[in-house]
């Protein structure tokens, strides 16, 4: 991946060098320096899911003591835990919001779960709602084709 920011545009954005065709070294002067020197890139990395946009928030997790693991693979071993009971612990981090960062969510399968902002938790129901739109539609159109899926 590479970070940048473009001339006009003074966010920083993602790029997936992996997917550029010609991509060459410029000996151009850079722009926008002063944006790229006031960014943690290992934070950001860490609070970046996929690479797609999003604003980053402070984000509360509440995560069951399974997901530990898991959460310190994603925001790194540094990361302050607070316990809250024997089975549960939460997390303040810096995500960028996302659906990248809702489905990571939903892989967990319920065992982190978002406290605080509203706005993150708002996010997710609204992407959860949508993907079940979606696949309640789908559904119905394959059903009208008379075809039929069944999951175990």
């Amino acid at each position: 991946l590479l970070l940048a920011v473009p001339a006009k545009d003074p966010r920083v954005r993602v790029y997936r060098v992996d997917r550029m065709e010609n991509v060459e070294i410029s000996r151009a002067d850079r722009t926008q320096i002063e944006v790229m020197e006031n960014i943690d890139v290992e934070k950001y990395a860490y609070g970046l899911f996929g690479v797609h946009d999003g604003v980053f928030y402070e984000v509360v997790l509440r995560c069951h003591k399974s997901a530990i693991d898991i959460v310190f693979d994603r925001f790194g071993f540094d990361t302050p835990i607070k316990k809250i009971d024997e089975d549960c612990f939460e997390i303040t981090v810096s995500v960028a919001l996302n659906a990248d960062f809702y489905g990571w969510l939903v892989t967990l399968g319920g065992r982190v779960t978002i406290i605080s902002p509203n706005r993150a938790s708002r996010g997710f129901r609204i992407t959860c709602s949508r993907v079940q739109h979606w696949m309640l539609n789908e559904y119905k159109a394959k059903r009208k084709k008379k075809f039929f899926y069944f999951v175990d």
